[in-house]
C-alpha cells in the first residue's frame, strides 16, 4: 500500500471511529438504563460526554503526531480578516435563523423549531450562569473543532484535497452538523445547516482558521440563551 493510500485508509478510519462515538453518545441518551443511571447536565444534556469524545479525539491527533494546524488550529492570521470573519458568522447566526424560520413557516405548513429543552434557563439565573461557561466550551470550541476543523479537514484529504474536495466537506459537514441538531426538528435543522454551510465557506475563506468561528459561535450562542433567559425566542 502506498503512502496515499495509508494517509487516506488513517482519514477514514479516524472519521467513522469518531461519528461512531458521538453517536453513541446520542443513542445510549435515549437508552433508559442509561438514562436512570448516568447524571445529565440541565439543559446540555449529555454534552459533557460527546465534548469527552473531542478532548479524546484531541488525545489520539496528538499522540499519531497530527499538526494541529491541519485542522484550523492555525495562528489568528490578518487582524482585520479575524474581524471580519467574527462578524460574518454572527450575522449568519442572526440572519439565517430568522429568514429560514419566516420562509419555512410561509409556504411549508412546518412545526416551529423545539426549543424545549432550554425551557429551563427562563429567568432561571443561576442556571442560565451555570450552564453558559459549557456552552463555550462544549458547543463554540467543542462543536467548531469536531465538524469544521476534524470532519471538514479530514473529507477534503480523503477526497484528495483542492477545490472540488473542499466543497464537498463543506457540504458533508454541514448535514452531519444539522443531524446533529435533530432535537430542534426540521424547521430548526434546516438553519443550522445553512448556517455550517456558510461557516464552512467562512473558515475556506479565513484560512482554513478555527479561532473565529470559535469567537463568533460562542458570541451567538450566548445572544440566543440570553434571549431564552428573559423569555424570548432567538
Amino acid at each position: 500500500m502506498t503512502r496515499g493510500l495509508k494517509v487516506t485508509a488513517l482519514h477514514i478510519v479516524e472519521l467513522l471511529v469518531a461519528l461512531a462515538a458521538r453517536g453513541a453518545v446520542g443513542y445510549l441518551g435515549d437508552v433508559k438504563a442509561f438514562v436512570e443511571n448516568v447524571p445529565a447536565m440541565p439543559v446540555l444534556g449529555y454534552s459533557y460526554l460527546k465534548f469527552a469524545v473531542v478532548l479524546a479525539l484531541i488525545g489520539w491527533l496528538k499522540v499519531r503526531g497530527a499538526r494541529f494546524s491541519d485542522y484550523g488550529f492555525r495562528n489568528f492570521g490578518p487582524v482585520w480578516l479575524f474581524v471580519v470573519i467574527v462578524l460574518a458568522t454572527l450575522a449568519t447566526g442572526v440572519i439565517v435563523p430568522s429568514v429560514l424560520d419566516s420562509v419555512l413557516s410561509a409556504y411549508f405548513e412546518m412545526a416551529p423549531r423545539d426549543l424545549g429543552r432550554f425551557t429551563g434557563l427562563v429567568s432561571n439565573l443561576p442556571q442560565f450562569l451555570f450552564v453558559m461557561p459549557f456552552v463555550w466550551i462544549f458547543a463554540a470550541f467543542g462543536e467548531e473543532f469536531f465538524y469544521r476543523g476534524f470532519i471538514l479537514e479530514s473529507v477534503r484529504t480523503i477526497l484528495g484535497g483542492g477545490n472540488a474536495a473542499m466543497v464537498a466537506a463543506i457540504v458533508v459537514q454541514a448535514v452531519l452538523f444539522s443531524a446533529a441538531h435533530a432535537y430542534q426538528g426540521p424547521a430548526g435543522m434546516i438553519p443550522v445547516g445553512v448556517g455550517a454551510i456558510v461557516s464552512g465557506f467562512l473558515y475556506w475563506a479565513g484560512g482554513r482558521r478555527l479561532w473565529p468561528l470559535i469567537l463568533g459561535h460562542g458570541i451567538v450562542d450566548t445572544i440566543g440563551l440570553s434571549i431564552i433567559f428573559t423569555g424570548g425566542t432567538p
